[in-house]
């Protein structure tokens, strides 16, 4: 679910536009993202506490992997039959890629 700018502080478009920044001052060409809290964190997105894995259960975390391309796409891999309508229009505002 998305996670609202009214506890995220900051929208996770202006998240991307540092992390590209950053990203780019240090000369790399992409970061890989493998903790969901990190994911959650940076798109303003939180699971419903509804995993098979059992440590995630009462986590607002999820199972995911992202990358985020210095100058290009930013793609997340999660399981797509649990990704909502709401949370495909958040992450289409910057074109983020849920594959």
């Amino acid at each position: 679910m998305v996670h609202s700018l009214e506890y995220a502080g900051q929208d996770y478009k202006e998240k991307l536009v540092q992390l590209r920044s950053q990203l780019s001052e240090g000369g790399f060409s992409a970061m890989v993202l493998t903790e969901g809290d990190e994911i959650a964190w940076l798109l303003n997105l939180r699971g419903e506490g509804t995993s098979t894995v059992e440590s995630l259960y009462v986590t607002p975390t999820f199972q995911s992997t992202a990358i985020v391309e210095a100058e290009g796409d930013v793609k997340i891999w999660a399981h797509t039959e649990k990704v909502t309508e709401g949370v495909r229009e958040h992450l289409g505002q910057a074109q983020v890629e849920i594959r």
